[in-house]
């Protein structure tokens, strides 16, 4: 375990991220969620306490929407990262902008879910997840789909870094690991979804990488979430 700790000390140390590459969304009113230990603004929020397992954000942005984030699955593998007690927000995963940290010390198969659901259908929402690579056995899967009104799953565009050290497919809104990212954005990937049935809640699954063992530690986290609502909303029927 010390050698495992020592290696995925150095592959912490080696990566290097910054900005975001999402595409915001510009449809109808615009809102944004942004992560920050010291909020100053209606559309800052903390995680608190360091390593809950859920939160409501209300009202977010001064939308009318309020944001439930919820951790499932292998939680009790959550470890600290940067001093915090994961899910926490700081500098772990994206060393230039705060995120929602995440650490596990390692699980099986099963993995954590996030989901995120929304009190009012939403019609496009978009963020980043951070530091997704690979260092020997350890590293990061994500799988990410959606809900619309009529409870259809849907799936993600994904925004991939200029020189990406993970693979995506649109088609099945996964997100696999495979190499050490090194510089800039390497290991940033934008999620965007929009749908005209309206979004009502987005989850992921994040697991060990395909070519990654199981019961290793890894990290990765969450960058700022954006969002908007169509000028004219309509629910009759």
């Amino acid at each position: 375990m010390k050698l495992i700790f020592t290696i995925f000390t150095a592959f912490i140390v080696s990566v290097s991220v910054y900005s975001q590459v999402h595409i915001p969304p510009t449809c109808g009113d615009t809102y944004s969620l942004d992560w920050t230990s010291s909020p100053s603004a209606q559309n800052e929020y903390n995680w608190s306490p360091d390593g809950a397992l859920t939160n409501t954000f209300t009202n977010v942005d001064n939308s009318g929407v309020d944001f439930t984030v919820a951790f499932t699955g292998d939680t009790s593998s959550f470890g600290s990262w940067s001093g915090s007690n994961t899910p926490a927000v700081g500098n772990g995963s994206n060393s230039s902008n705060e995120g929602l940290d995440l650490f596990t010390s390692g699980y099986s198969g099963t993995g954590v879910t996030c989901t995120i659901t929304f009190s009012v259908p939403i019609y496009a929402f978009s963020f980043d997840i951070n530091h997704i690579n690979k260092w020997s056995v350890n590293g990061d899967k994500y799988t990410v789909t959606g809900i619309n009104t009529n409870g259809d799953t849907i799936y993600p565009i994904f925004t991939n870094s200029a020189n990406p050290s993970y693979t995506t497919n649109n088609s099945t809104g996964v997100i696999d690991a495979t190499a050490v990212s090194v510089a800039g954005t390497d290991g940033i990937v934008g999620i965007n979804f929009s749908d005209s049935n309206y979004i009502t809640s987005v989850s992921f699954l994040w697991q060990n990488c395909d070519t990654c063992s199981t019961y290793v530690p890894h990290g990765s986290g969450l960058g700022d979430f954006s969002f908007c609502i169509p000028q004219t909303l309509d629910f009759d029927g």
